[in-house]
């Protein structure tokens, strides 16, 4: 989940030359986190890309907010973990993947959208002969 949430800073920043920078940021918090038993630097490299999309729906993309009822579902579905798998074959952690892996396309979506958008303002205007 690192790689993906540190993919999608670098995405909504729109800045590719962070992305394996922030990537390598990630893998680092799951060996902190493993070796130090300290959640504190997982904790930010899964909230900070979170929060940054939280900033750019706030300023006018509407198109981002399914991202955050599947985020909040998703944790939802986490906690409940053990609960969810003694009455459905699935477990919460299960759930959890699946239900960010449809936020994932929302984002995904949202980047395509985005760029669409950018390459047709950047075009030139036709001029009449």
């Amino acid at each position: 989940m690192t790689i993906v949430f540190m993919s999608f800073l670098a995405l909504a920043m729109n800045q590719r030359t962070l992305l394996v920078p922030l990537v390598l940021v990630g893998v680092a918090s799951v060996i902190w986190w493993r070796l130090t038993d300290n959640l504190w630097l997982y904790g930010f490299v899964q909230f900070v890309p979170m929060l940054a999309l939280l900033v750019i729906a706030v300023r006018g993309e509407s198109r981002l907010w399914p991202v955050f009822i599947l985020y909040g579902l998703s944790k939802i579905a986490e906690h409940y973990d053990k609960q969810s798998y003694s009455v459905s074959p699935l477990s919460g952690h299960t759930l959890k993947h699946l239900l960010a892996a449809i936020a994932s396309w929302y984002i995904f979506r949202w980047v395509e959208w985005s760029r669409s958008k950018a390459a047709i303002g950047s075009r030139p205007a036709l001029r009449s002969a």
